[in-house]
């Protein structure tokens, strides 16, 4: 689905795909809808009047709380708008190409954002593999592995943890991707 903004608003387009991931639990309950965005996807959000408002009225919330609690200032962001929680995150890690060189990447891409639902019970699962030590060979996997060697002369300990999870998303049809185009005018998912 795509949108103009003289056609159809940012809160319509949001609530279509909350109603979007609602037709799609199958009966299952969702606590809230996570949005993480990349920053020209939140720039575009702004655009709207009703988000911009919504955005400086928890900014100045969270502002009186950072003046009762100053430590928590380094904070990352976040503000909900129809319950959908919005954070922008921008992290880049590289990628090593064919030829051995690297190159950035970034996890939200330039113009996406990804909507996640919140409080499902069977939407995705956790499996756990076993450790790579020897007593955990043929054994089911534990969630935390933690083994303690003493060093020479026992003057020294060293300490190996490990933790092989994997969440498997089992219902990919519940994972919206929003997409910029058309010079930001538009949005899609």
């Amino acid at each position: 689905m795509a949108f103009t903004e003289g056609v159809k608003t940012i809160p319509n387009k949001l609530r279509d795909i909350k109603r979007h991931l609602e037709e799609n639990l199958r009966g299952e309950t969702m606590t809230g809808v996570l949005c993480i965005a990349s920053r020209e996807f939140m720039e575009f959000l702004f655009a709207d009047a009703s988000i911009l408002a919504a955005y400086n009225a928890a900014m100045a919330a969270w502002q009186n709380f950072i003046a009762l609690n100053p430590t928590l200032s380094d904070r990352r962001f976040s503000f909900t708008v129809q319950e959908i929680t919005f954070t922008e995150y921008n992290g880049v890690a590289s990628s090593l190409n064919a030829n051995g060189t690297s190159t950035p990447r970034r996890f939200i891409p330039s113009g996406k954002a990804r909507f996640i639902p919140l409080g499902t019970q069977s939407t995705a699962s956790q499996h756990v593999a076993p450790g790579d030590f020897e007593e955990a060979h043929n054994m089911p996997g534990q969630l935390f592995y933690a083994k303690e060697d003493r060093g020479k002369f026992g003057r020294s300990r060293e300490l190996l943890t490990q933790s092989n999870l994997l969440v498997l998303w089992k219902r990919p049809e519940l994972l919206v991707e929003g997409n910029l185009t058309n010079a930001g005018t538009t949005i899609s998912y």
